[in-house]
């Protein structure tokens, strides 16, 4: 699995980033647009900072110039919109690249003796809360 590292600290796995750029040449039409990395960089800070939503993130982003350089976005210039955030994690999830990145890291996981996939069970049975 390679990763990909731009001048922030996170390290986005590089099969993200390789099947989200081949469709986002082809649907891209407008004025030029947030960089791929920085918006992926955006969503894992949601997970980060515990955000519920995209306005907690665009709130975020829009007070912390600090956040918005380490994402790459301009400083002072303006951030992604909710819109823009909710299309592309659409994107995202639609693309197969996470269920792809998934597979790989069992793969790689499981080469180095960390799981052992013999035997795996899911359960999802509803049960009633005990009230005491």
């Amino acid at each position: 699995m390679s990763w990909h590292f731009r001048d922030n600290f996170i390290w986005i796995p590089f099969v993200i980033i390789e099947a989200l750029s081949k469709d986002d040449k082809e649907q891209h039409k407008g004025p030029n647009g947030y960089s791929l990395e920085s918006k992926l960089n955006s969503l894992i800070t949601m997970r980060v900072y515990n955000m519920d939503t995209f306005t907690e993130l665009v709130e975020r982003l829009t007070q912390d110039p600090v956040l918005r350089y380490q994402y790459g976005f301009e400083v002072f210039g303006r951030v992604p919109s909710i819109a823009t955030f909710s299309r592309f994690y659409c994107r995202l999830t639609e693309s197969g690249a996470l269920h792809e990145l998934f597979k790989q890291q069992v793969q790689q996981a499981e080469s180095m003796d960390l799981l052992d996939t013999n035997s795996i069970a899911i359960d999802a049975t509803k049960m009633d809360a005990l009230l005491s």
